[in-house]
């Protein structure tokens, strides 16, 4: 290595032209004006401003913007970029050529940096500085018609001529102070150039370990940040804006390694491979998986529907995992992954050290069978008396739309698959902006901070607590004149008589009232807390009989068909042909909707005759494309969803698997439903809806005037 001297003027004028160049592995622009400012100063107070690294090479440079690259007569900066990115603003007030944003605020408080003539002190220049003698625009100062400023003649007069020349001339002399300038051997490798740009910011202001992995990994995989930066668009046009470099950087060692960023591993070159095969997987399956899960399943529609991007980690390095086994995720993960994803944002799991809870989350996702049902008995022992089975009332008192309960809530609103109280459209649905889920004040804001104005700042926070939002379509909402809350609730009622039970609201009128908002609050808390307790938890324990708590399999099988149990010898063959048959599924799914509008729901046992002869659904099984359980299992969700709905079986279905006499059976846990389901055949013969209910021991279809005054009176809707 070799040391010269470079002026400002001299490297303000290397970065116009063009010359020195940023490789792609250097991170972006993140100096905090208050950084600027401790740069400004010490460079007009003559202090120590560090040195700069370069480095010359005929090695091909991959620079941030895509497919460009460095030239033989480039400087490529290895360390000083914030610096240089700094000064050049200062100076030029412009940021330079390699800085995309140019709305960063840091760039635009240089471009109006002023300093304390007198002291020297650095600070965005404000309205009321104008009329202060001793503040001026950096700019000002520089310019050359200063010295006639009436303002710095005031300056002179009041200050001392001797002091206020003195530190102009200092401030007029930033273009000529000079940075040590170390530069790397032309013959340095792209491997050892990595290296020492990781030394340095060690030894000085230390990177992010992220910033320094993804440098790393820049050596072997030479446009991994444009790649990254790639994947950072991509989430963003899907409503997943706020994913970071640094996230994903994080995300690909962590499912490489099973263990947080660690730039040391990428030194054994054994791993480089490991980590091409995983950013190779992630980017072209693990992301899309990623989305599709959040938004088909959690629905979820964008990161500003949950509080933690880090509670995605485990997510990603369980997708990777099961990709790289070739193991299809079932039905049951995913609802153990929704119910983890959802506990770990009320717990705020990965609030303060997530560093260290993402390591040991991560080596449950590597070592357990079923690690998200591990993950939720870790943060219920770490949560006792918040998550000892259920959500106190008291812990929603304060907690608004957007905090952690507040996204539950309305995610909890439209996995049930609530309906919107005005226009009636699922909240389930995503339906273009029109049908977006908006939020509106039950209690109008304006008539409780009338209430609330002389409460202490504490309390008033409970005129935006969840207890007094309802969730609706941004149609609805725009739609809204009554501000009664007494008016406003009973229109919707009349609208729509479940709308009070869907949204959890009381419906004792006397609470309608708004002196009577606290007792409201309270009542409204409890049956938030009820439904959000039962939603996280009743599935907790995957592994439970999931046959309604019957104990013993042979007394179901033996059991005569009820209002409550249907059997059936299989879900798919036809055992007279031994061929499948769209008759005998068509048979289940009928079944199934005249369980679900029933009042207790039911159970549909598979593999046993009517005579209750034990024939079992291996042949079933057999014809799937991949021949077991878990393939079974998902083609029988995936019909199921094909006849009735994808939020119809999150909610309503659930399916176990008994081995008897050496036979396979499948257990069909139907729940009631609060909407009424129609049946469509997929025959091609009938496609005209039909309404089944399950009476005494068959399934019975309604029609005309009898549909009608059963769903009247079973869900309180035409």
């Amino acid at each position: 290595m070799n040391e010269s001297f470079l002026d400002i003027q001299n490297l303000i004028n290397d970065i116009e032209r063009k010359k020195i160049v940023i490789p792609s592995f250097q991170r972006q622009y993140v100096w905090k004006f208050r950084d600027a400012k401790f740069l400004i100063e010490s460079i007009v107070k003559d202090f120590p401003i560090g040195s700069i690294l370069t480095w010359e090479t005929d090695e091909k440079i991959i620079l941030r913007k895509e497919d460009t690259y460095a030239n033989k007569s480039s400087i490529v900066l290895l360390d000083g970029q914030q610096r240089l990115t700094t000064l050049y603003t200062l100076l030029k007030k412009e940021p330079p050529y390699y800085l995309p944003d140019v709305n960063n605020p840091t760039i635009n408080s240089l471009k109006k940096a002023s300093i304390n003539i007198r002291t020297l002190d650095v600070s965005t220049f404000k309205t009321s500085d104008s009329e202060n003698h001793e503040i001026f625009l950096i700019s000002e100062i520089l310019s050359e018609g200063y010295i006639i400023n009436d303002k710095f003649k005031i300056a002179l007069d009041k200050i001392g001529n001797d002091l206020v020349l003195k530190n102009t001339n200092k401030i007029r002399n930033i273009i000529k102070k000079t940075f040590p300038v170390i530069k790397l051997p032309n013959d340095t490798s792209y491997e050892n150039a990595i290296d020492i740009f990781y030394r340095v910011n060690k030894a000085g202001t230390p990177l992010a370990q992220s910033d320094l992995s993804a440098a790393k990994m820049s050596s072997f995989l030479p446009n991994i940040n444009n790649e990254i930066q790639k994947e950072r668009e991509n989430f963003k046009s899907l409503g997943f804006g706020k994913m970071t470099t640094n996230f994903l950087v994080n995300s690909i060692m962590s499912a490489t390694f099973y263990n947080n960023v660690n730039y040391l591993l990428l030194a054994n070159s054994e791993n480089k491979s490991k980590i091409e095969k995983t950013w190779l997987l992630m980017k072209n399956k693990v992301f899309n998986y990623l989305i599709n899960i959040l938004k088909q399943h959690f629905l979820i529609l964008g990161d500003d529907e949950f509080k933690s991007y880090n509670a995605l980690i485990p997510l990603i390095v369980f997708i990777k995992k099961k990709f790289l086994e070739k193991s299809n995720i079932t039905n049951q993960e995913i609802e153990a992954m929704r119910r983890w994803f959802f506990i770990a944002q009320i717990a705020a799991r990965y609030s303060g050290s997530s560093a260290t809870t993402i390591d040991a989350d991560i080596k449950y996702i590597r070592d357990e069978k079923n690690p998200f049902d591990k993950l939720i008995e870790v943060i219920a022992k770490e949560n006792v008396d918040i998550f000892n089975k259920k959500i106190n009332p008291d812990n929603l008192i304060g907690e608004t739309k957007n905090s952690s309960y507040g996204h539950v809530f309305k995610l909890y609103l439209r996995i049930k698959n609530v309906n919107c109280p005005v226009s009636k459209v699922s909240l389930g649905a995503n339906q273009g902006q029109l049908y977006k889920i908006q939020s509106d004040h039950i209690f109008p804001k304006a008539k409780l901070k009338l209430i609330y104005k002389n409460k202490p700042r504490k309390e008033q926070k409970e005129i935006h607590e969840i207890a007094n939002i309802m969730f609706m379509s941004a149609e609805a909402n725009l739609d809204k004149l009554v501000s009664d809350p007494s008016e406003y609730l009973k229109s919707l009622q009349k609208n729509n008589a479940q709308v009070l039970k869907e949204q959890l609201i009381p419906e004792d009128e006397s609470l309608w009232q708004i002196d009577s908002y606290k007792l409201f609050i309270q009542k409204r808390r409890d049956l938030i807390a009820k439904s959000i307790s039962k939603f996280l938890f009743e599935k907790t324990e995957l592994l439970k009989d999931d046959a309604d708590n019957i104990q013993d399999i042979s007394k179901l099988i033996y059991l005569d068909e009820s209002e409550t149990l249907e059997k059936k010898s299989s879900f798919l063959i036809n055992l007279k042909s031994n061929i499948q048959d769209r008759y005998i599924i068509e048979s289940s799914m009928k079944t199934i909707a005249g369980f679900a509008n029933s009042d207790e729901g039911g159970i549909l046992l598979l593999g046993v005759t009517d005579e209750s002869e034990i024939i079992g659904i291996d042949d079933d099984i057999m014809t799937m494309k991949k021949p077991d359980k878990d393939g079974y299992r998902l083609y029988v969700l995936q019909e199921i969803e094909k006849y009735f709905s994808k939020i119809f079986v999150i909610n309503f279905i659930k399916i176990k698997y008994y081995e008897v006499d050496s036979k396979t059976l499948m257990v069909l846990n139907i729940s009631p439903s609060n909407e009424s389901i129609f049946f469509e055949s997929k025959d091609g013969k009938n496609l005209s809806p039909k309404f089944f209910i399950r009476i005494d021991n068959s399934t019975k279809e309604l029609i005309g005037q009898e549909l009608s005054n059963y769903v009247i009176q079973q869900f309180g809707k035409n």
